[in-house]
């Protein structure tokens, strides 16, 4: 009764899988309150990768559903993340704290893709309701938090404070910004 049996198995044991996935989800909203670190999520090239395209679609999601454009840019968004991801690298070189790369990166597309669908919904719900200038200010409210989120996400990283995670990060937010409305 107390083996494990991993969710890629063939023996369906979806209790295992159900709380794996139980506790990465509470790992996920406990950064997004920010109670708990990167450091709390796993080490796993698989989870960024799946974090990243979800964070991808629901971008995709959003440029289709949100904006007015016909045919949105997707190259462009995901130029957005290789500069968000690579300047999270850059920080992280410089800082001497390389090898908390992937579990940073990891964390904050996570957060990234929970806060975005989230994001996404509540713009979708609130749109008949309350009309489209009210319900887009929800959607920025919670893009807002996301900044302060990978603030958080990267001040651990590096072990520093919260403001200064919050710096790099709004920094990167501004060269994201110009690379943005350059093209």
């Amino acid at each position: 009764m107390g083996s494990r049996v991993p969710c890629d198995d063939l023996v369906s044991s979806y209790r295992y899988c159900d709380r794996t996935l139980q506790v990465l989800l509470n790992t996920i909203f406990g950064i997004l309150m920010l109670r708990k670190g990167p450091d709390a999520m796993p080490h796993s090239a698989f989870l960024f990768a799946a974090a990243l395209a979800v964070l991808w679609s629901v971008l995709i999601a959003e440029g289709y559903l949100i904006t007015s454009a016909e045919s949105p840019n997707h190259l462009l968004s995901l130029a957005l993340l290789v500069i968000h991801i690579s300047s999270f690298w850059l920080i992280l070189q410089i800082t001497g704290r390389g090898p908390r790369f992937l579990q940073a990166v990891t964390a904050s597309a996570a957060c990234g893709a929970v806060v975005s669908l989230a994001s996404l919904l509540l713009y979708l719900m609130l749109v008949p309701v309350i009309g489209l200038q009210n319900a887009s200010s929800i959607p920025v409210a919670l893009q807002l938090w996301l900044l302060v989120v990978d603030g958080h996400i990267l001040s651990r990283s590096i072990d520093q404070h919260l403001l200064v995670g919050i710096a790099f990060v709004m920094i990167i937010f501004f060269a994201q910004l110009v690379f943005y409305s350059t093209f």
